[in-house]
């Protein structure tokens, strides 16, 4: 991701949508780590439902 598409993504957000994971309480909790550094953390996203 460039800067650009960094900005546009801060600015309008980021959808994303995941297959094989069911929420029970109305979010899906995602944990990421940065390849390069070894940096990682985690956070709660709020699901909708699928049509």
């Amino acid at each position: 991701m460039n800067n650009q598409q960094l900005a546009a993504a801060l600015d309008k957000g980021l959808g994303v949508s995941v297959s094989g994971a069911e929420p029970i309480s109305g979010e899906i909790r995602m944990v990421v780590r940065d390849r390069a550094t070894g940096a990682a953390g985690s956070i709660r996203v709020p699901t909708t439902a699928s049509p």
